[in-house]
């Protein structure tokens, strides 16, 4: 699994406004957007196999993010 950096959830935090940042703040984000990614590469990777394609589109890509919306 992807994993996604402390520093980097801490930087784009910052860039948005925020001050201070707990250490717990920043691990729960980090482990929504690692469950996001995963989830979306894994829907599109389906989709593309779906299709009897190996390589992943942008539309598989886009696909996979609305499968979440629609829930």
């Amino acid at each position: 699994m992807v994993k996604i950096g402390l520093t980097t959830i801490d930087k784009c935090l910052r860039q948005h406004g925020a001050e201070r940042i707990s250490k717990k703040a920043k691990i729960a984000l980090k482990n929504y957007l690692e469950g996001e990614l995963h989830r979306i590469a894994k829907e599109a990777i389906g989709l593309a196999k779906k299709d009897k394609r190996k390589t992943i589109l942008e539309r598989d890509i886009e696909e996979a993010i609305k499968q979440k919306t629609l829930f």
